[in-house]
C-alpha cells in the first residue's frame, strides 16, 4: 500500500489547497506556510468572548468559540469557500479535523453527548453532493471519538426549508429577519438530549445559529447548547 501511494504522489502529487505548493510528507491540505497565515481566535479562552456577546439573550446557549477569523479574500475564507462553491468535500473534513485540534488541549468539548451540525437547505446539498456541514461536523466528531469522548453525531434530526436567497446577498436585519426558529423542523427530538455541541461553518449576524438553537430548545428540551464555528467574520 506504503508504494502504490508512492507512485500516486508521484503522478498526482499532493499540493496545498491555498498556494498549490506540492505538500510535504507532514502536511496535510494545507501547507506550513500557509497554516502560519491562518488567521486563529482563541475566543474559548473567554466565556464572554465576542461570539457568545453576540448571541446573549437571542438563546438559550451556554458557550460558544470560533476556531478562525474569516477575512474576505484571505486564506480563511478560502478554506470556508472551497466545499461550498469548489465542491471539496474533503477540505470540510479537514475543517472538522481542524476544529477538534484547536481546542484538543481545552475543556470545550468536556459533558458534550451529541454534536448536531446546522443542516443545509437541501437543494444546496444535492447540487454539491453532500452536505458541508454536516461532513464537518462528522469528522470532528471522529477525533473527539479517537481521543476518548463519549460522544454521538446526530444529522436529519433537523430539517431546513427550501430557501432561494443566498444569505450573503443580505444585510445584517435582514438576515436577522430572514430566518426564524420557525424555519427549522425538529423531527426527532427525543435524539436531541443531554448537552448539545451545534456546529456552523461561520457566524456572521448569528441569525442561524440562533434561530436553529430557538428551534431545538423548544421541541427537544436539551440540558444545555453550546456552540462551535469554524469560523466568526471580521468585525
Amino acid at each position: 500500500m506504503r508504494i502504490l501511494d508512492a507512485f500516486l504522489d508521484l503522478l498526482l502529487p499532493r499540493r496545498c489547497v491555498l498556494c498549490r505548493r506540492v505538500l510535504g510528507d507532514d502536511e496535510e491540505m494545507v501547507c506550513e506556510g500557509c497554516m502560519e497565515s491562518v488567521p486563529f481566535i482563541h475566543h474559548h479562552e473567554f466565556l464572554s468572548n465576542e461570539v457568545a456577546k453576540l448571541l446573549w439573550r437571542r438563546a438559550p446557549i451556554e458557550r460558544t468559540t470560533c476556531v478562525m477569523r474569516y477575512i474576505p479574500d484571505t486564506h480563511s475564507s478560502r478554506l470556508i469557500l472551497a466545499p461550498k462553491y469548489e465542491g471539496r468535500e474533503d477540505v470540510a473534513e479537514w475543517l472538522g479535523q481542524l476544529m477538534f485540534r484547536q481546542l484538543a488541549d481545552t475543556d470545550f468539548f468536556l459533558g458534550i453527548d451529541t454534536v448536531v451540525p446546522v443542516p443545509s437547505p437541501p437543494e444546496k446539498s444535492r447540487e454539491r453532493g453532500f452536505d458541508r456541514i454536516e461532513t464537518m461536523a462528522r469528522a470532528l466528531v471522529s477525533e473527539m471519538r479517537q481521543a476518548g469522548y463519549d460522544v454521538r453525531m446526530e444529522a436529519e434530526v433537523v430539517l431546513r426549508p427550501k430557501d432561494d436567497v443566498s444569505q450573503t446577498a443580505l444585510s445584517g436585519l435582514q438576515r436577522v429577519e430572514h430566518i426564524k426558529a420557525e424555519d427549522f423542523k425538529v423531527v426527532h427530538p427525543e435524539r436531541l438530549t443531554g448537552n448539545l455541541l451545534l456546529v456552523d461553518d461561520v457566524i456572521t449576524t448569528g441569525a442561524t445559529i440562533v434561530a436553529f438553537a430557538n428551534a431545538i430548545s423548544m421541541a427537544a428540551r436539551p440540558a444545555s447548547i453550546h456552540v462551535l464555528g469554524a469560523s466568526r467574520t471580521a468585525r
